[in-house]
């Protein structure tokens, strides 16, 4: 009976470390020899167990590696047009102070404005100054998910969990792990994700699809949208308690149209920018180029002035510095 108890407590040890205990039972008595036979099957076990492990640990880190070289292929193919936030406004110049306030902490930020305003890079220079910096940002577009692959894209799944899933998948929520998960267009998640994605903001906490293992969400959150959400929950499209976790604190991106002041500016910027990509040499912006431009409504913010001067710029292979503006969106 004392040898059975011996057997039963024996440790799994593997370089001083506890791993486990073997429990075994026998109805006969046990001879000596069969302890120390049994002592070297546990020295091996353990051995085998620390190496099962490192080898998923292995497959996980090689998984997450491939899951990041597909996103930063994707990031590379779709890199943004410009690299930094020009102008002088006041409009502009409140929304950076603003960015500047919410970026050191990890207070969830939505940022708010039209199509083309620059939204993506509000959320660039939030990641830039925060804690964050050295992890990755790591951007989903809500409005170019299928709604039966949201759970998926956000939280991963498993290998078998649906028809499709061939492999294991990391989410971007484990994707953005000590970065920052930019939620571009939120205003686009489905209702039905809308609570689970409530629970990762509230608990930090989710599960892969067809996994049971709960794991931490460990990234700051940013959004964008161009929608008015106010209104979105007034139709009981978008979940209110949802729209106020993240509007904690909001940051309003304005219009071009509202920031005139800054047009030249942005229009030499992307100007310079172009001619270098086409080899042809910057021209001086005239008074009646800046007024023409400064005139334009620009229905698509700075994503249509930046167009514009792309033109503008490859056409200087063959002629002279012009702006093409539709005569019917002016102002008047």
């Amino acid at each position: 009976r004392q040898r059975q108890m011996c057997i039963r407590d024996r440790p799994l040890i593997h370089r001083d470390k506890l791993i486990g205990v073997l429990g075994v039972f026998l109805r006969v008595p046990v001879i000596e020899n069969a302890l120390l036979s049994l002592r070297m099957v546990v020295d091996h076990l353990a051995s085998a167990i620390v190496n099962a492990r490192a080898f998923e640990e292995i497959d996980g880190l090689r998984s997450r590696l491939a899951s990041e070289n597909e996103y930063l292929k994707e990031e590379l193919n779709a890199a943004r047009p410009y690299d930094g936030i020009v102008g002088k406004s006041a409009a502009i110049t409140a929304t950076l102070e603003k960015t500047a306030l919410v970026a050191p902490t990890d207070t969830t930020a939505l940022i708010l404005g039209e199509s083309g305003t620059g939204k993506e890079l509000i959320a660039r220079a939030i990641h830039d100054q925060s804690e964050f910096k050295d992890g990755p940002l790591i951007r989903v577009n809500c409005a170019s998910i299928p709604r039966e692959l949201f759970e998926s894209e956000f939280f991963g799944h498993v290998k078998g969990s649906f028809t499709g899933a061939l492999q294991d998948r990391i989410g971007r929520f484990e994707l953005a792990t000590n970065g920052t998960l930019f939620l571009d267009e939120i205003g686009e998640v489905p209702v039905e994700m809308q609570s689970k994605l409530l629970r990762v903001l509230q608990e930090k906490t989710y599960e892969r699809i067809g996994d049971t293992k709960t794991r931490r969400a460990q990234c700051r959150i940013v959004a964008a949208t161009n929608k008015d959400l106010k209104s979105e929950v007034a139709k009981r499209t978008f979940r209110e308690d949802l729209y106020y976790r993240l509007s904690v604190f909001p940051i309003e991106v304005p219009p071009l149209r509202e920031r005139k002041q800054d047009i030249p500016l942005l229009a030499h910027y992307f100007l310079e920018l172009h001619c270098g990509r086409f080899g042809v040499s910057v021209p001086k912006l005239r008074k009646r180029d800046c007024d023409a431009l400064t005139e334009y409504s620009w229905p698509g913010n700075v994503r249509e002035l930046q167009n514009v001067v792309e033109q503008a710029a490859l056409r200087l292979r063959t002629g002279p510095l012009e702006f093409q503006l539709p005569r019917n969106e002016k102002t008047n």
